[in-house]
């Protein structure tokens, strides 16, 4: 799939994700967490500078559940626009854990197809990592059914 569509199908697919109060977009007190938080309050996720992407790039951990939900997409695209750039690896990595991918209401089989598109479009670029969890992707999608 090219990257253009699937930045569309991106947008498409999570656009109906609630935004999280500012309070529940890192769930932890922390400075790292706090300055998460602050950096990604002011903007809708399809908005976040690519600079705040890239300071946080390892940092999807730290989001909740819901957070993650909505901002996960402005890594995924991020990721298309600046394929050089570590926001793939770090995503991937995430996705991979498993971690806080449990949000209220779950994510719909259109937003895990939109995954698994990603991380098959990355491994056909042959971007590191790709290739070996797009399985993973798959198993989590059949896992949300």
């Amino acid at each position: 799939m090219e990257a253009a569509a699937l930045l569309l199908r991106i947008q498409t697919a999570f656009a109906s994700v609630a935004r999280p109060n500012e309070h529940a977009i890192a769930p932890h007190r922390c400075q790292e967490c706090d300055e998460l938080r602050d950096d990604l309050a002011p903007y809708h996720a399809d908005a976040v500078p690519l600079e705040i992407l890239c300071k946080h790039a390892w940092d999807l951990p730290l989001l909740s559940a819901e957070a993650k939900q909505y901002f996960l997409p402005a890594w995924l695209s991020a990721s298309l626009r600046e394929p050089g750039r570590n926001l793939t690896e770090a995503t991937i990595q995430d996705i991979d854990s498993n971690h806080r991918y449990d949000p209220s209401g779950g994510y719909t089989d259109e937003q895990w197809q939109v995954l698994l598109a990603w991380r098959e479009h990355h491994a056909e670029a042959g971007d590191a990592g790709a290739k070996e969890s797009a399985h993973s992707a798959r198993q989590g999608a059949r896992k949300s059914r």
